[in-house]
């Protein structure tokens, strides 16, 4: 892990205008904008929890598969490839976690805004990292078995754009149930999946290195 965390400072100083710009966005557009967006809930005497969920689930996964995929370009990039070998990096989908525990840290404040003006919303904060987390094993199993990370950055904007508004069998994302009602069956069934993402997507890494 250490190899990769050193690649991941590396790439950050690299093009750190780009994500200097997309931090920038999200604290200067979004947060407002959720602040707004509680006092609205709240008025209107909606369930917040609920609707605060659903709000971020369709904007903050944005975000963050936006960080991932220019934080990505490292080992799809012909000369950026050629560092990741000499480096020996064994595991991509390690580099894509850390890059998304990171944006994580960058969202703290934001956490903290929520927390003191809805209350505790641990519960809401922890199950958005096991969704970040299966998000990124998507974009893992599909970078890798397509080989191209701007048609999987394509693919998963797409898949938010629908399924954070449209509840079914397929979507990650909870929209209208709430929180303290979500079964374990949820879980349990995305873990199978992130798993079968990480193994799956190993063995098109494989491929993808000869």
């Amino acid at each position: 892990m250490k190899k990769q965390i050193e690649l991941f400072i590396f790439n950050l100083k690299k093009d750190m205008w780009v994500y200097i710009g997309i931090i920038g966005i999200l604290y200067i557009v979004v947060v407002p904008l959720f602040m707004y967006k509680i006092d609205d809930y709240i008025y209107l005497g909606y369930d917040v929890e609920t609707s605060l969920f659903a709000l971020m689930q369709r904007i903050l996964f944005m975000f963050i598969i936006s960080f991932q995929y220019f934080m990505f370009q490292i080992y799809v990039k012909s000369e950026m490839k050629e560092l990741s070998l000499i480096l020996d990096l064994k595991s991509k989908w390690v580099y894509l976690f850390i890059e998304c525990m990171f944006f994580h840290i960058v969202l703290l404040p934001l956490y903290i805004l929520i927390n003191i003006k809805v209350g505790n919303m641990i519960n809401i904060f922890a199950i958005f990292l096991f969704q970040s987390f299966v998000l990124s094993s998507i974009f893992y199993l599909l970078s890798m078995s397509m080989r191209s990370s701007l048609l999987s950055l394509g693919i998963i904007v797409c898949y938010i754009l629908i399924f954070s508004y449209f509840e079914n069998i397929i979507s990650l994302f909870i929209i209208e149930e709430s929180v303290p009602l979500i079964s374990y069956t949820y879980f349990i069934k995305w873990i199978f999946i992130m798993i079968f993402n990480l193994i799956i997507g190993r063995k098109f890494e494989k491929k993808f290195k000869k």
